[in-house]
């Protein structure tokens, strides 16, 4: 059963429909924008820390795990900013595996901010107990952000190659207006991009380390 939305403005804009074909309800994305935010990319995990073995990065060449601090991107409040994204329809199972893996950040309730663009089905019908479905956003930590922090004044934050590459793609595929949208409303990496590093998931239980990308 369809619990709410969560506003995708990084990666999951590019899992949108998947995600969304997921929930049982097949309820479709929805396009739109979240004022008075503004994308940066100033939240890190540290690659070499034991909370974060079950999802890492590994340098492609070597298989080694470098002690690096691995940049996402987040959002910051900004009065004057509108993000664009996509808000995807989640049920409890989906919403739960978003919270156990965002280790990094914090799910805060939007509703008030989320305007869908012209032409999407917006507001969803509302649920029999009378209640409107919310819109979530996960923003980093107090924890989060002071890791990358940690690792900007220690010269080894980076951002890698591959997350900003997908990250982008995902709003230049939707076209030209929705990749201005993304310049004007995102503050550029203040660390290096780094290409070269793999992710790695490694399943719970056992079992061997499986490359993502």
């Amino acid at each position: 059963m369809l619990r709410g939305y969560v506003f995708g403005y990084g990666s999951l804009v590019a899992d949108a429909l998947p995600l969304s074909l997921s929930v049982g309800d097949a309820v479709a994305p929805v396009w739109g924008q979240l004022h008075g935010h503004r994308r940066s990319w100033t939240v890190a995990m540290r690659n070499r820390e034991r909370v974060n073995d079950p999802k890492h990065v590994v340098e492609q060449a070597t298989g080694r795990r470098p002690d690096v601090w691995v940049t996402y991107v987040t959002l910051d409040a900004d009065p004057a900013a509108t993000v664009n994204g996509v808000a995807v329809p989640v049920d409890a199972d989906r919403l739960a595996v978003f919270d156990a893996r965002e280790v990094n950040y914090e799910r805060i309730e939007v509703s008030a901010a989320f305007v869908a663009d012209r032409g999407e089905a917006w507001p969803p019908p509302v649920p029999a107990d009378g209640a409107p479905l919310p819109v979530w956003a996960y923003v980093a930590s107090a924890a989060g952000r002071s890791r990358y922090e940690d690792g900007r004044r220690q010269g080894r934050a980076v951002v890698r190659g591959a997350y900003r590459e997908r990250v982008e793609a995902a709003f230049r595929t939707r076209g030209d207006g929705a990749w201005r949208a993304y310049e004007a409303s995102t503050t550029p990496p203040a660390v290096p991009t780094v290409d070269g590093l793999r992710l790695v998931h490694v399943p719970p239980r056992g079992g061997g380390a499986a490359p993502t990308g």
